[in-house]
């Protein structure tokens, strides 16, 4: 077995390579950048199984508010074990031609989005376990809001008030 040598690290291209490779096993180390996201099918399987919220995200690739949300959002660590302890998130690109099932009944992800009445991205949808819609919401959230939200939808209280009176801690 060939020892590298601090020689070897003299060279530039090993030493870049070097930096490079320890800052992507760091950046690894140091947290997820998002939940793991599924596929319609099975993230409908995966509900219906642990009978959590389906967390429907409607995104396309030219979409920077998207981006955002995953980059500045999703990451959150209250959000992550929130979004992986009682949600299934999946992402649906509104763009693509990708064959997925919901409730039984095939769609294009395209199709699906226009089934589902998404005009805009993001839209998030989110259904029970059994595949019923419970509520929907676009736009940009932020990290604070967006737990909100999640508490909300957690927390069942959308079968007595709006999000909007949640939101402000009004009691009904």
């Amino acid at each position: 077995m060939k020892k590298i040598s601090f020689a070897t690290l003299r060279d530039p291209f090993v030493l870049l390579a070097t930096i490079l490779l320890l800052l992507g096993i760091s950046g690894v180390a140091h947290g997820q950048s998002g939940p793991k996201w599924l596929t319609l099918d099975d993230g409908q399987i995966v509900a219906s199984e642990g009978k959590k919220v389906l967390f429907v995200f409607f995104e396309a690739q030219w979409c920077a508010i998207c981006k955002r949300m995953k980059k500045e959002t999703f990451p959150n660590a209250d959000i992550l074990s929130l979004l992986e302890n009682r949600f299934v998130p999946v992402s649906v690109d509104l763009d693509s031609k990708q064959t997925v099932f919901f409730n039984g009944k095939e769609y294009t992800e395209r199709s699906f989005a226009k089934a589902m009445d998404v005009v805009a991205t993001p839209t998030m949808i989110f259904a029970d376990h059994e595949g019923e819609i419970l509520g929907e919401t676009s736009g940009f959230y932020d990290k604070d809001r967006f737990l909100v939200l999640l508490a909300y939808l957690d927390s069942e209280r959308f079968h007595e008030m709006t999000f909007e009176a949640y939101e402000a801690g009004e009691e009904q």
